[in-house]
């Protein structure tokens, strides 16, 4: 074999890698040590792009959604990869750490409470923003997006921190679980007010979490939310 040819197109290699298509030149076979440094080289890359988007889903919530709404995608992380993420983090949580999501004993039959949990606040922040935000139009693209970047976000990062609080102080009850949920009324708020001042912030996030009280409420019967205590 002609280790200048590229082995996908042909073309001829000057360098590492192909100028034509982008493989990178082999040079000798892959070994065990090499294919496990490429698998960990490969989940460490996916998770820190991750993180990376999620961070930016902080500072700046409304330019991300519509960034990937408006089609532009390929440099942050798209919705679904940060809710991919955001599972990996509840399963290695329920299966390692403690039955209870960020301090609170979450119930829902028989299902997956790594999927549930998540899938649950997605759908009830996507129905409550699409309600309270009904003025902007019928944006169930834009609202979708927006749910799943902030409660995928935010269930990452105050699961990390309900680590933090395992390992200090001890369990933390329902506060760190309080926090999870303003903090994603806040963000939803942030994204879809269009009279960006202090006033029209606080009381959208008022309606927001008024409403998701609501359904809460309405819900009840199916799933339930326990304190640890």
């Amino acid at each position: 074999m002609d280790e200048h040819k590229c082995t996908v197109c042909s073309s001829k290699i000057k360098g590492t890698y192909c100028s034509n298509c982008g493989q990178k030149r082999g040079e000798k076979p892959t070994n065990i040590l090499r294919l496990f440094l490429d698998f960990v080289e490969q989940v460490i890359s996916i998770q820190k792009s991750d993180f990376a988007t999620m961070l930016q889903v902080i500072k700046r919530p409304q330019f991300i959604v519509e960034n990937y709404y408006n089609g532009n995608t390929g440099y942050y992380s798209s919705p679904g990869k940060v809710m991919l993420f955001t599972i990996l983090i509840l399963i290695i949580h329920m299966t390692f750490i403690s039955n209870l999501i960020l301090g609170v004993d979450f119930s829902a039959g028989g299902l997956n409470l790594e999927y549930t949990f998540l899938f649950m606040f997605i759908f009830i922040f996507l129905v409550v923003g699409q309600l309270v935000f009904f003025r902007r139009g019928f944006l169930l693209a834009k609202h979708i997006i927006a749910t799943t970047y902030i409660v995928s976000t935010f269930i990452t990062f105050f699961m990390l921190f309900y680590w933090i609080v395992l390992l200090t102080i001890g369990e933390d009850s329902v506060f760190t679980f309080t926090g999870f949920i303003l903090s994603i009324v806040i963000w939803q708020s942030i994204v879809f007010t269009k009279k960006q001042n202090f006033l029209n912030y606080f009381l959208n996030a008022l309606f927001v979490l008024g409403l998701f009280l609501i359904l809460v409420i309405v819900i009840s019967n199916d799933f339930s939310l326990n304190s640890a205590n």
